[in-house]
């Protein structure tokens, strides 16, 4: 299992060929994988190797980030999915975060969403990403697919080190600490 997560009492996990199982802890232990269909009959991209997938809970949602590379961090797109479970389990494509940010780590053993990320300056409707290149962390809006940069002045700017070399971040905002 390459990507796991609680929601909503349950722990799900992606596999490497990116099939999505519930895992039981009791009476004991097992794994059971589910059939999950693709609203509309496939995404658009496809589950394809090379692809990075990632699980994360928002907003009482759980959400799959497929993170399709293009070369370099400037061509990355992302397509985020809900996991519809009211009939048949189904992927369905989500266009908008509403007042919420996912972040995201190259390796994805990090994931997390944030509500309301304007209380400590953050943009709703974004993906903060961490990942391929050196120094920058990056924001993907999925309003208008806009990608901005840390400026040098920032915080979050490291000049000449690669962050995926780096161990895992932890993501901390103020909802945190409150």
């Amino acid at each position: 299992m390459k990507r796991i997560v609680a929601f909503k009492g349950h722990i799900f996990a992606l596999d490497s060929a990116e099939r999505l199982h519930v895992l039981q802890f009791s009476p004991y232990f097992s794994i059971k994988q589910m059939a999950v269909q693709w609203a509309g009959g496939s995404i658009s991209s496809g589950m394809n190797i090379g692809f990075t997938q990632q699980l994360v809970e928002c907003g009482g949602e759980l959400m799959l980030v497929q993170v399709v590379p293009a070369g370099q961090i400037m061509h990355l797109k992302f397509e985020v999915y809900r996991l519809d479970l009211s009939g048949q389990p189904t992927w369905v494509k989500v266009d908008s975060l509403g007042d919420w940010a996912l972040f995201i780590e190259e390796s994805g053993r990090c994931p997390a969403s944030c509500a309301c990320p304007g209380r400590w300056g953050g943009r709703s409707n974004c993906i903060y990403y961490a990942g391929h290149g050196r120094g920058r962390w990056h924001v993907f809006s999925l309003d208008n697919t806009a990608i901005d940069t840390t400026d040098p002045e920032s915080p979050l700017y490291f000049e000449n080190q690669c962050i995926s070399m780096w161990p895992s971040p932890i993501w901390v905002y103020p909802s945190m600490l409150y």
